[in-house]
Order: C-alpha cells, then sequence, then structure tokens
C-alpha cells in the first residue's frame, strides 16, 4: 500500500488554491507534453493495456491516455485492499524523464476539456488561471536516469460502504491534471494531461466483511477525546486539540477476528512501511494497535490495512479501516465568518411546495450555520419528489433553494461554495483567495439584498433494469466533510460591510453548510431453529440455528415511475450475520426465509395475487434469478443458499383495487404519517418582498 497524495476529485479546488499560493504575471501558453515512455501507469495485476500518444496536446481527444482494465472479482478485490483509500481506488501516474534543470513544480487534478465541446474555451481559461495560482513545490523524486519525476493519482473505481463490507464499482471517467514546471532560470512551462479509463465490466460487486465490526474496535478514550463514531468503515475521532494529545498520537485498538489469530500485518496509507505482531512477542490476541497521528491544525485521515494469519501462516482475514480525526478548535468557517442568522437564511417555499422537502426533513440551526437533510424514522417518504431532489430531471439545476439575506446597505455579494473539510486551518484563507461575484440574487421592496444557492444533490437513484422501480439513497457526504457557501457582501462604494459574531467581533460575512444524513428502513431479527407464527418481519430458519446470529432486511426509498402499473415491486437487502456482526452465508445448512405478506395482501387473498421474487446476483443488478416463492400462512417462503438484493413482484387482481404500494403512505414497510405537508417559507410575491412565516416553529423544532 502506498501513501495517496491527494483526493483529486473531491477537492479539485482546494488542490487549486490550497498550501499558498504562486501567482505569475503574463499569459499561459499550454504547450505539448512529451508521451511515450515519459509517461507511465503504476500497473495494477489484470491491467489490459495502455495506450500512450507520443504528445500529450489538450487540443485533440485522440492524445489522451487510455488505460484499459480486465479484472475479474478476485483482481479487484486485491485492487481494493492495495490501492484504495476510503472512498475510491487509486492508480499513480508518473511524469518522468522531465528537464533535468527542473527545480519546482506545481500540479492538480481538474476537470476533463474536451475540444468538441461549446465551453471548451472557457473550460481553457479557466485552467489557466488555476495553473498560474498553483503552489510550486521542490522536485525530490527522480526517475532511474536521475531525471526529475513527478506524479499524482486518479481513480479507477468507486468505493461505497454497506456496514462492514464494501462495494466496488469500476469508474470510467475522465481524468485531467494541470502540471506546470519551473527550471532553474525561473522559466516556467505549462502543460494539461488527459487521461480515460476503460473496463471490460463496470459491473459493481460486494466485498463481504472488508470492515472491521464495531465489536472488535476499542477507541482512544483519553481526556483529549470529545466524541467518537464508527460508521462504514471509518472510525472519526472529534478531538479536543487544547487537552494536550499526548506525543500527537491517537491510539485505537482492533481486535483479532478469532481465537486462531496468530500473526497480524498493518500498513498505514500514510507510508510504506507494514508493522508485524506475534502472539509470542505482541499478544496479538488482545489485538493490535493502530496508532493515528493527529494534526493540530485541523483535520487528518489514514486508512489501515490488517492483514491477520493463523498458526499455519495462512490469511485469515483481509480488511481495511479508516481513522479520521478533527480539532473541534479549528472549524475554519468561523475564522472570518459567522453562521446566518435565523432570519437571515430560508428554504424557498415554491421549492419546498415542488419537492415536498418540508420542515420534517430539513432543519436549520442558526447558532452552528448549520441545514440538515435527515429522514426521521416513521416519517411519509411519499411526500418527497425524490427525482427532483435527486436532480435526476435538471430540477436543481435551474432552482436554488436556499435565500441567504444580506445586512442592510448591501448592494452586490461574492461567494466561494464547495465540498470541504469543516476542520482545517488552511481552508479559510484559500477560500477568501477564491471569492468571485454571486450573480443570483434579488432584492425586496425594502431594498435587502438576497442570494440564491443551491447545494449538491439530495437523492441518489438506481433503477432497476426490467422495472419501472428506483431505489433512492441519501447522497452521503464524507466524513468530516460538507456542502459549504461563504459569503462576503458589499455597499454601494464597494466596500466590504463587516458583520458581528456573538461576542461583537467584526468578521467577512455569512456561512451555511449542509450535512446529509442517512436513511433505510431496517429490521433484524434473530435466526430461529424453527417458525411457530405469522412473521411481521423478515425471518430466517435454520435448523439449529443460533438466535445470536441475526437476520437483517433492509428497504431502501423506493418508488414506481408508473403508478398505474398494475405491477407491484418491493426491493430489498437481505444480509445473513454471525454473532460479531458479520455477513455470511448459510452455505450447505438448509436456510428457508418467510417475508410478511405486502400490504393489502395476506395469506387469505394470495389465491388472487401473483408472486415473483427474483434474486440479484451482485450490487450492480444486472443479473437476476427467479427464486421459488410460497405463500404459507406464517409469511411468504422460499429457501436460499446466499443472501444480496431480492426483488418481490406481485401484480394485484380482483379486489386489490387501492391497496397500499411499497413506498406508499400505510405501506406495511414505511410508517404511516397523516400530517399535512407545511412549506418552510412563503415563495416571494413578483414584487420581490420575501416574508416569513412559521419559521421560529420549524427552528423549535415544532414542525
Amino acid at each position: 500500500m502506498k501513501k495517496i497524495l491527494s483526493l483529486l476529485l473531491v477537492m479539485l479546488f482546494i488542490f487549486a488554491m490550497g498550501g499558498g499560493v504562486y501567482a505569475e504575471n503574463g499569459d499561459v501558453t499550454f504547450t505539448g507534453l512529451a508521451g511515450g515512455q515519459n509517461i507511465y501507469i503504476e500497473p495494477i495485476d489484470g491491467q489490459a493495456g495502455l495506450t500512450v500518444p507520443e504528445t500529450l496536446d489538450h487540443t485533440s481527444n485522440d492524445n489522451a491516455i487510455t488505460i484499459s482494465y480486465d479484472l475479474d472479482r478476485e483482481k479487484w478485490e486485491n485492487a481494493y485492499f492495495d490501492h484504495s483509500e476510503d472512498k475510491f481506488i487509486f492508480v499513480d501516474i508518473y511524469i518522468k524523464n522531465l528537464p533535468e534543470n527542473t527545480v519546482q513544480y506545481g500540479i492538480c487534478g481538474t476537470s476533463y476539456a474536451d475540444p468538441t465541446s461549446p465551453d471548451y474555451e472557457g473550460k481553457i481559461e479557466d485552467n489557466k488561471a488555476t495553473i498560474k495560482s498553483l503552489h510550486l513545490y521542490n522536485v525530490e523524486e527522480h526517475d532511474r536516469s536521475g531525471n526529475p519525476m513527478v506524479r499524482h493519482s486518479f481513480t479507477i473505481a468507486d468505493v461505497t460502504h454497506d456496514g462492514n463490507n464494501v462495494i466496488v464499482i469500476p469508474s470510467e471517467k475522465r481524468h485531467a491534471f494541470l502540471l506546470k514546471l519551473q527550471d532553474k532560470d525561473g522559466k516556467m512551462t505549462y502543460h494539461t494531461i488527459q487521461c480515460r479509463v476503460e473496463h471490460t465490466s463496470t459491473e459493481a460487486f460486494k466485498i463481504a466483511n472488508a470492515q472491521p465490526g464495531e465489536d472488535r474496535i476499542v477507541p482512544d478514550n483519553g481526556a483529549y477525546v470529545k466524541s467518537s463514531n464508527y460508521v462504514d468503515g471509518t472510525l472519526s475521532y472529534l478531538i479536543d486539540g487544547n487537552a494536550g494529545v499526548q506525543d500527537n498520537t491517537i491510539r485505537t485498538t482492533l481486535l483479532p477476528p478469532g481465537s486462531d489469530a496468530a500473526r497480524a500485518e498493518v500498513q498505514s496509507s500514510n507510508n510504506n512501511e507494514t508493522t508485524l505482531y506475534y502472539n509470542d512477542k505482541n499478544d496479538v490476541k488482545n489485538g493490535v494497535p493502530l496508532n493515528h497521528y493527529f494534526d493540530a491544525s485541523g483535520k487528518h485521515q489514514e486508512t489501515f490495512h490488517i492483514k491477520w494469519f493463523n498458526a499455519d501462516d495462512a490469511v485469515i482475514k483481509n480488511e481495511m479501516l479508516t481513522i479520521f480525526s478533527s480539532n473541534i478548535n479549528k472549524f475554519w468557517m468561523e475564522e472570518k465568518w459567522v453562521p446566518a442568522g435565523s432570519g437571515d437564511t430560508a428554504l424557498d417555499a415554491a421549492f419546498a411546495e415542488k419537492t415536498g422537502l418540508n420542515g420534517n426533513f430539513i432543519k436549520y440551526y442558526p447558532d452552528k450555520g448549520l441545514w440538515t437533510f435527515e429522514i426521521p424514522e416513521g416519517a411519509d417518504i411519499s411526500a418527497l419528489d425524490k427525482n427532483k431532489l435527486g436532480g435526476n430531471d435538471g430540477f436543481l439545476r435551474d432552482n436554488k433553494p436556499f435565500f441567504i439575506r444580506g445586512p442592510e446597505g448591501a448592494v452586490s455579494v461574492k461567494s466561494s461554495s464547495w465540498h470541504s473539510p469543516l476542520y482545517d486551518s488552511n481552508v479559510a484563507e484559500s477560500t477568501q483567495k477564491g471569492l468571485t461575484l454571486h450573480t443570483d440574487t434579488f432584492t425586496d421592496e425594502s431594498g435587502r439584498l438576497y442570494a440564491r444557492y443551491g447545494f449538491s444533490a439530495l437523492l441518489k437513484c438506481a433503477r432497476l433494469q426490467g422495472t419501472d422501480l428506483s431505489i433512492f439513497t441519501v447522497d452521503r457526504t464524507m466524513t468530516g466533510y460538507a456542502d459549504i457557501i461563504v459569503l462576503q457582501w458589499y455597499n454601494a462604494k464597494g466596500e466590504l460591510i463587516k458583520i458581528k459574531d456573538r461576542d461583537g467581533n467584526e468578521k467577512d460575512g455569512n456561512y451555511i453548510y449542509l450535512e446529509k444524513k442517512p436513511y433505510v428502513k431496517a429490521t433484524t431479527t434473530a435466526v430461529q431453529g424453527n417458525i411457530g407464527s405469522q412473521v411481521s418481519d423478515a425471518t430466517l430458519i435454520i435448523a439449529g440455528g443460533s438466535g445470536s446470529f441475526k437476520f437483517k432486511a433492509e428497504y431502501p426509498m423506493q418508488e414506481q415511475a408508473d403508478a398505474n402499473n398494475s405491477t407491484k415491486y418491493l426491493y430489498m437487502k437481505l444480509t445473513y450475520m454471525d454473532s460479531n456482526g458479520n455477513e455470511i452465508q448459510p452455505g450447505s445448512n438448509e436456510a428457508t426465509v418467510y417475508l410478511p405478506y405486502p400490504a393489502g395482501t395476506s395469506y387469505e387473498s394470495h389465491k388472487d395475487v401473483a408472486f415473483t421474487l427474483y434474486h440479484y446476483k451482485d450490487e450492480s443488478h444486472t443479473v437476476k434469478e427467479e427464486i421459488t416463492l410460497t405463500p404459507t400462512q406464517y409469511g411468504l417462503m422460499f429457501e436460499a443458499g446466499s443472501f444480496s438484493p431480492f426483488l418481490l413482484e406481485y401484480k394485484p387482481a380482483g379486489g386489490m383495487e387501492g391497496a397500499d404500494t411499497p413506498g406508499s403512505t400505510g405501506d406495511s414497510y414505511y410508517p404511516s404519517y397523516h400530517g399535512p405537508v407545511q412549506p418552510v417559507l412563503v415563495l416571494p410575491p413578483k414584487t420581490g418582498d420575501i416574508t416569513f412565516f412559521g419559521w421560529l416553529r420549524i427552528l423549535l423544532g415544532i414542525d
């Protein structure tokens, strides 16, 4: 495993601005960069081919580097454990054989510039501005010939988390880099490098138990730890940097996966060294230490790869754990700005009415400048227009839901927005340098200036092939990150209008940020040895089954595109778990599952309904098999040798008119909500005036 140089696809702007700014005068002219043998892509097992033009020229798509991968499941697993860090699988690109007089460089990721695109010229101008602002670093690496060398990283797959499992999604993204080189005489040259990633197959798949269960993690409980939280493979610490972290190390212990563990290898993404632990020396049975460096300047993230061996030196477990720490004293927005007050930010009532995004789901906390999106347990999710909130129909491009009100006398506003870490002392300065004129504004009758703003999509959608059913999940942000906007307001003279914080200190403007909390309806039942009564939740029966083993059924938000279709669907993910919470499969054990009847159906009426059950082979939902389903007095019964996503299809016949459908109010999997939908704010009248009603009720949590 290697140290990842940067999360280039997540924080492009930060890389362009962060670390200090080097400004050059004059125009930027991009010149061709020698390709051929001068470009080296870190190989991984299963790389099928690599095409590198002799000269790399951004003005032609033909000059892009094409990287092809032909990876089966085993090779992807190896790539994940050897090349991943948290949310991505990375590969390094090396630019070698640079002129020997090259002494400094600047590099960052940027978006692909397609010469055939109508906005190509604008993109190039943006790239010119960005590359001039790149910080310069001394060249420290050299190739085998002794010539200066530069490297960076790009992604070949995205990684999402599903409990202690991970789902690998091969990504055919286009990548681009901006590179500037300075020689010993101060001469600067500017280059772009563009890459296309191809895969033989882009089907997603699951790696079971790739992350340790929470029961095996012993967090640091030092006085400096304000809180810790383990979610989806990431252990997050909030640290009080003023409390004195001993030698800047946060100490986490990972317990072994079983009694047969005799040896462990631990490798950190921050270095290339492997630490070995043995029972006769370090007592592996009591766990291995994962020592994480705490950066008092703000945030720090580190991924550990742990490989466990038995006494015969055979690998019994391969797993990853990411540790993230942030300094609560380095909340960077408060360095220069204040949170927008309760009367200074609001959600557009028209947006709320069109999407169903009312005060049940979104709330504002003025002391923090924090908007939260959360689906409470029992809320009626049928009120949400999931396609609009997912941006599937372009609605979010044209409808910015948030208003931010400026101070009296403001006639213009500048803003800077990005997906950024919340705790990082270096971000405030670069954010202020990146402020640009915010043009989406309006004024009310009193002359108060308002800025409109929209965050990223709240939901993401997956359409199941062969159905009109869409599955929606919350579009989560990275741990310790949020969608943020900072605004600075100016009077008619172009002077900055200062805003006082709660202590009376003058700051440069306002900020708001958005955090999104995950949601899925889930039930967990004990594995039973026999069935005794009608089930209300999905239940697994295994002869001689242990009650310490669990059976989990998850029902994400789902909606049929054609509500009038007589065929209804219910999507679910079924998981068989051992006593440690690890996903397992029944194997040769005889496994029988009972599902509760969908709303509007029953054992008594099952002859009037055609039930069909499909089992998806993997998380890509491209291959499925039909499973024999038998209606019984206890529930819908089927036998299974393995578990992953399932789709229940049922077609009501006579007597089923008006029955609830999956995801609708009254459905057995989504508890009923009978309250009215209330918009958060009144839409500003055509005069431009804006009125606030019911706002205090929302802030107090009454709605």
